[in-house]
C-alpha cells in the first residue's frame, strides 16, 4: 500500500523576469490528505521545505485531493502554482491505477541532485590541554564539559591495576630502567613512574601525567582490555612492556575474564594442552615430514 506520493513539480513566477524555473518535491500524503512542499536546491546548499504538511484548500473552499492530481495539473500552495512534470514509479503506477492513466514523460527532466548533508571536521589535536574539552569548543561558543560515565565513576572507583614495566627494545643505556603503570578503571585514565635505581643516573618519579591516552593501533582511547601481562602498550610514542601485576589486578583479571582473555584459565589451559601435543607429536616425528609411525 502507498501511503505517500512523490512528484516532480516546478514553479515560475511569469510577474518576475529575472526569476529562474525552479525544481520542487511535492509529497501528498494519501491517508490524511495533505501536502508537503521541499524545493530541490538553494543557495545554502541544502533541502528547504516550503510548505510543511498540511490540507490546502482551492479557490472554491474545497480541498486538493487525489483527483486532482494529474500530469501537467496545477496547485496552488501558498499563492504559487506548481505544475506537475514527473513523478517517481510507484507514484506513477498508483495514480495511473487510481486516477486515471497520464502521459508521463519517457524521459525525467533534468534536476540538481539533493546535496549530501554537511559534517563537521575537526581540527587535528595539537597536544595542549585535554582532547575532549578541546573539541567542546568546535561544537559550541560556550562549551560544556565532557559528559562522563557517573554508573562507572562510582561502581570503580578507587578501583586501580598496576603493572611493572620496562621499555619495549630499549637501548643498551636504558634496559635497567623500571617503570610503574598504573591504570585507573574509574575513567580510563593511567600514570606511568619510574622507578628510582641508585647510582643509575635517572632521578626517577613521575614519567608521564595521568591523563586519558590513544591507542596508536586503534585511534581509539585505553581500555582496561589492554593491560595484562605481557601486553606491549605505547604512550606518547614510548613502548612499554608489562612484565609483573600487583596482586590486585590479578585478582581482579582472573575474577573478570570475559573482559580479559589473556586471564581466562579455560583457554591458557586449552593453550597449554594445545603445546604439549605439538611437543609431543614434534619428538615422534623429528624430522617433521608429517607421518606418525603406528608403532
Amino acid at each position: 500500500m502507498v501511503n505517500t506520493l512523490h512528484f516532480i513539480a516546478s514553479w515560475n513566477d511569469a510577474t518576475n523576469p529575472f526569476f529562474d524555473q525552479r525544481s520542487f518535491i511535492l509529497i501528498y500524503f494519501v491517508d490524511t490528505n495533505e501536502f508537503e512542499v521541499r524545493q530541490r536546491k538553494v543557495l545554502s546548499g541544502q533541502v528547504s521545505r516550503l510548505f510543511l504538511r498540511n490540507s490546502v484548500r482551492k479557490q472554491d473552499g474545497t480541498l486538493y485531493g487525489l483527483k486532482d492530481l494529474r500530469m501537467k495539473s496545477g496547485i496552488t500552495i501558498q499563492g504559487k502554482n506548481f505544475i506537475i512534470l514527473d513523478a517517481d514509479l510507484p507514484t506513477k503506477e498508483f495514480i495511473d491505477k487510481n486516477v486515471g492513466p497520464q502521459r508521463w514523460p519517457s524521459h525525467p527532466p533534468e534536476l540538481d541532485p539533493i546535496p549530501a548533508a554537511a559534517c563537521a571536521v575537526y581540527p587535528p589535536y595539537n597536544g595542549f590541554g585535554d582532547e575532549e574539552d578541546t573539541l567542546g569548543y568546535c561544537n559550541s561558543l560556550h562549551p560544556q564539559p565532557p559528559k562522563k560515565d557517573l554508573v562507572k565513576l562510582l561502581q570503580k572507583e578507587g578501583q586501580v591495576i598496576r603493572f611493572k614495566a620496562k621499555f619495549h627494545n630499549p637501548r643498551p643505556v636504558d634496559e635497567i630502567r623500571e617503570f610503574l603503570v598504573a591504570y585507573y578503571m574509574a575513567d580510563d585514565t593511567l600514570a606511568i613512574s619510574e622507578y628510582k635505581i641508585r647510582n643509575s643516573g635517572f632521578l626517577g618519579g613521575k614519567f608521564i601525567n595521568k591523563a586519558k591516552y590513544k591507542n596508536p593501533e586503534t585511534g581509539e582511547y585505553f581500555d582496561q582490555t589492554a593491560f595484562y601481562v605481557g601486553a606491549i602498550i605505547n604512550v606518547n610514542g614510548f613502548e612499554f612492556e608489562l612484565q609483573l601485576a600487583d596482586e590486585f589486578a590479578m585478582n581482579y583479571m582472573e575474577a573478570d575474564a570475559s573482559n580479559f582473555p589473556v586471564s581466562n584459565l579455560l583457554n591458557i589451559s586449552s593453550n597449554l594442552k594445545l603445546a604439549d601435543l605439538k611437543k609431543h607429536f614434534e619428538g615422534v616425528d623429528p624430522e617433521l615430514v608429517g607421518l606418525i609411525p603406528l608403532t
